[in-house]
């Protein structure tokens, strides 16, 4: 045994184990940090995460731009049956009211919350019965 004391965080923390992955993350190409998060519990960059979404993304568009089902749609059939319900069929003026609608139901719900505290509440604001309050 070692008369020596450990350093702070070396028995078995998971800060110096974070440590260590970072330190060895900046060595290395952007392509072994993209082969990186394909491993368990590894640290990636923020470069390499952006790399990976937008390839999923971009794979995702291929796929569904060569996709050979009759029941998915193609993304100019999509692009035409959208710009029809904007323009045709009023889309965006529906969209408006139902987000005018949200915002009404949300404030009414606000406004009944505070008021249900001053008017409503039978108790006081540490869980005791209001002696004041009559019913």
């Amino acid at each position: 045994m070692s008369p020596m004391k450990p350093a702070a965080g070396a028995m078995g923390t998971s800060t110096t184990v974070a440590a260590n992955r970072m330190a060895t993350a900046g060595r290395g190409s952007f392509w072994h940090e993209i082969l990186d998060a394909f491993s368990p519990n590894r640290l990636i960059s923020k470069a390499a995460l952006r790399f990976i979404i937008a390839f999923q993304i971009a794979v995702l568009l291929l796929v569904w731009a060569t996709s050979t089902y009759v029941f998915l749609p193609k993304p100019m059939d999509v692009w035409r049956a959208f710009v029809d319900l904007w323009t045709h069929q009023g889309l965006g003026q529906e969209l408006i009211v139902s987000f005018l609608l949200n915002v009404q139901a949300m404030t009414c719900k606000l406004v009944s919350f505070w008021c249900g505290g001053f008017f409503c509440d039978q108790h006081d604001r540490r869980g005791r019965a209001n002696p004041q309050r009559k019913v």
